[in-house]
């Protein structure tokens, strides 16, 4: 009784998080490596700089700012509702 009502919660809550911001490191990173020629969108991106296509370019910055600000809001959310 006393793992399932106070220890899991407690370990629940940290894994959450830290999962979550594993999360966030991995798609930054992902952006980054692609900007050295792993591959994904960071490489869309160096070719679209490569060709002048800037409309192109300005929506996969955007694209890449919504999806890391999407992430970093849900995160939060995750985190407030886990501590009350």
């Amino acid at each position: 009784h006393i793992v399932f009502r106070g220890l899991i919660p407690t370990l629940l809550t940290s894994f959450l998080a830290i999962t979550a911001f594993r999360f966030e490191m991995n798609v930054a990173e992902s952006v980054i490596l692609g900007m050295v020629g792993a591959g994904g969108i960071g490489l869309l991106i160096q070719g679209y700089i490569s060709f002048y296509d800037f409309s192109s370019l300005s929506l996969g910055i955007f694209m890449v700012f919504i999806t890391m600000f999407t992430l970093e809001f849900m995160t939060n959310q995750i985190r407030r509702r886990m501590s009350h």
